[in-house]
């Protein structure tokens, strides 16, 4: 087919009352754009070609392994208030301050006990 023929094609009208419609929502992908710089991109080409792969895949995968390594990770950041880590210290510490807690916040009752949280 030639330029005219392809053309009157794509102009020629379109019968669609015998089609379908499809309702399934497409998938969703996003796209995000990275500039690594000369000597990182040149590093993620050379090894996206060591690998046979292209440098968009090798990324992904990339990414991939991080998110892995991420859930796997055997010490999660937990974060606590200030004056409870101070309590958790003093109860460690036991009678070594003498029943007395050297940080401010909750103070000890008067068996010795920490006092409740507010």
């Amino acid at each position: 087919m030639n330029r005219e023929g392809a053309l009157n094609a794509a102009n020629a009208p379109v019968d669609w009352t015998a089609d379908e419609i499809e309702h399934r929502p497409r998938p969703v992908k996003s796209v995000y754009s990275v500039r690594p710089g000369e000597e990182l991109g040149r590093w993620l080409e050379d090894e996206a070609d060591r690998l046979g792969t292209d440098p968009g895949r090798y990324l992904k995968q990339l990414l991939v392994d991080a998110r892995a390594r991420a859930a796997a990770a055997e010490d999660p950041t937990a974060t606590v208030r200030l004056f409870e880590l101070h309590r958790a210290i003093d109860q460690a510490a036991g009678d070594l301050a003498g029943g007395r807690s050297a940080f401010p916040g909750p103070t000890r009752a008067a068996d010795g006990e920490l006092a409740p949280l507010p």
